[in-house]
């Protein structure tokens, strides 16, 4: 805007002289000036200070306070590194922050080259994730992979192969070898004609010791193979791991059965029936079935055949107890055994912890069971338990506490958990080869020594035959001998059965002393010789 003798300022449009204006034109221009000016200064100078903030209104005072309220302090830590980017966050910055160490670089004072671990680790190559072939034409590998899966492992002699498990191969050939990769163990399934079964092989240590850069020297030994032997040689013995008694069912001093009801049967094998119909007795195996089992050490073994009933509280079920329940509590085992039966039976197999009689023992723990289908030809199964803890458990005082081992033939629903569910069921199931053995692997099958199997059995039963003998001079003279014989688990209950000969007998009777000594007297029913000669009795300290 402008006229002949002004020009206006853009914002306010202050009169702005031109030249040669009239002088008295623009001091009338120059007053308006002026009182536009201070108009507009006054305007600023008496304009309010702050009327609101944060909910605040009024003459607002703001403090340090104020500003935080609104704007506060970043809660995270600052970056280390990462991509340059702009801040966008509308929190302030403490002054008093600290940025991490960067571990990721390294001081100028390090030496030339120096590298951190992880510099170190990105630089290295990665492991294969391919297995390597076990056998073929041997070949080193080229891969950059520092575990390198393209090398090939020579062929084993003869094409003998290894497999690499927990449990024994299913059905092995003579030859074959398996690696227990629980037990670090390698084992050779051997069969010399007369047997088959899995052999652990001996690492031959003896006169080995590594060589200067590397490989091994045939000769003198160095003093480190002390603590190689000290650990391999124990490994080595093969005895003690089968914890059951009569695994082979070769003891019977208690007859030929066949037993029906709830009993012992085969030595420290017994059955216990309700509402089921069964029978039990050892039986003699024939060649057909010992080539099944590939052993020729198999000659007896025990057969069951069972009629189910519906009842929920039914069950047939076979037992050992193991005495003392302090021996497997807590502990990871294996039972293993051979086994035939009617097409599509099940047998199940559960482990209770019995804490014994005598004071105020705790309640038996009852085990949850497994079960495994047989079939119509011997085959050997296994399978593995962890049994619980006892800490705190109260035991009986009369030493009967025990672990005991269940098989079940047959079982109504209250008993399905226990039993691994194999239902209610009818048929035959015969049993050779049994092993309990600590661990989670079955070895070969321990077969105990005729001698030691019968005295284990004879710790638990014995038969024995007594007699005593000499002459009377009226009735009611009594006279008898003391005997000892093999020491059993505790003092035993002795049963009379008959005599091969008496004469002249006005009564007899044995008096158990102590778990292996008794008395024998025998009493005359009129003067003159008085004998008993092969009376019977049965000792038992059974569980």
């Amino acid at each position: 805007m402008s006229g002949s003798d002004y020009n206006r300022t853009p914002n306010y449009a202050f009169y702005k002289p031109v030249p040669n204006a009239d002088v008295d034109t623009w001091g009338d221009h120059w007053n308006w000036n002026a009182d536009t000016l201070d108009a507009v200064i006054h305007g600023i100078d008496v304009r309010p200070g702050v009327t609101s903030w944060n909910a605040r209104t009024g003459a607002v005072t703001l403090s340090n306070a104020d500003v935080i309220a609104v704007l506060p302090g970043a809660a995270v830590l600052p970056l280390m590194d990462g991509a340059a980017a702009a801040g966008t966050a509308t929190t302030w910055a403490r002054a008093d922050h600290i940025h991490p160490v960067d571990t990721s670089r390294y001081a100028a004072s390090n030496p030339s080259g120096f590298q951190t671990a992880a510099q170190v680790t990105a630089a290295l190559p990665v492991a294969s994730a391919v297995l390597p072939l076990i056998e073929g034409t041997a070949a080193i590998g080229t891969s950059a992979a520092y575990a390198r899966a393209d090398h090939v492992h020579p062929a084993l002699a003869g094409g003998t192969t290894v497999t690499i498990s927990d449990t024994a191969p299913g059905a092995p050939s003579t030859g074959a070898m398996w690696f227990d990769s629980v037990g670090t163990q390698m084992y050779l399934f051997y069969n010399d004609g007369n047997s088959a079964q899995w052999v652990p092989t001996t690492n031959q240590v003896t006169g080995i010791q590594e060589a200067p850069g590397g490989g091994v020297l045939y000769g003198r030994r160095n003093s480190a193979w002390a603590s190689v032997d000290a650990a391999i040689v124990p490994a080595q013995n093969n005895t003690g791991r089968n914890l059951l008694h009569n695994p082979l069912f070769n003891v019977t001093q208690r007859g030929a059965g066949p037993w029906t009801a709830n009993s012992y049967t085969a030595d420290r094998w017994a059955i216990n029936m309700v509402s089921d119909t069964a029978n039990f007795a050892p039986q003699s195996l024939d060649d057909a079935s010992r080539t099944q089992i590939g052993d020729e050490a198999a000659t007896t073994f025990l057969a069951g055949t069972v009629t189910g009933n519906a009842a929920a509280s039914a069950f047939t079920v076979a037992y050992q107890p193991i005495e003392s329940v302090r021996r497997l509590a807590g502990k990871t085992v294996t039972i293993s055994f051979w086994a035939i039966g009617t097409a599509a039976m099940k047998l199940g197999v559960s482990f209770d912890q019995y804490f014994g009689t005598g004071g105020s023992p705790s309640a038996t723990v009852e085990g949850a069971g497994q079960s495994v289908t047989l079939t119509g030809s011997f085959a050997r199964y296994n399978l593995t338990f962890t049994l619980p803890s006892i800490s705190g458990k109260t035991l009986g005082t009369n030493n009967t506490d025990n672990t005991t081992l269940l098989l079940w033939y047959s079982s109504g629903t209250d008993n399905a958990t226990r039993t691994g569910n194999i239902g209610v069921q009818s048929g035959t199931i015969n049993l050779w080869g049994m092993q309990l053995e600590i661990g989670s692997v079955a070895t070969p099958l321990e077969k105990p020594d005729p001698q030691q199997d019968l005295a284990n059995c004879r710790r638990f039963y014995q038969v024995i035959k007594v007699g005593a003998r000499g002459p009377a001079a009226g009735a009611g003279q009594w006279f008898g001998c003391a005997f000892t014989f093999s020491p059993m688990r505790a003092t035993p209950t002795a049963v009379a059965g008959g005599a091969d000969s008496t004469n002249n007998l006005g009564g007899s009777a044995l008096s158990v002393l102590t778990s292996n000594s008794a008395r024998y007297d025998v009493s005359s029913a009129a003067a003159g010789d008085t004998y008993v000669i092969g009376h019977v009795q049965t000792l038992s300290a059974d569980l």
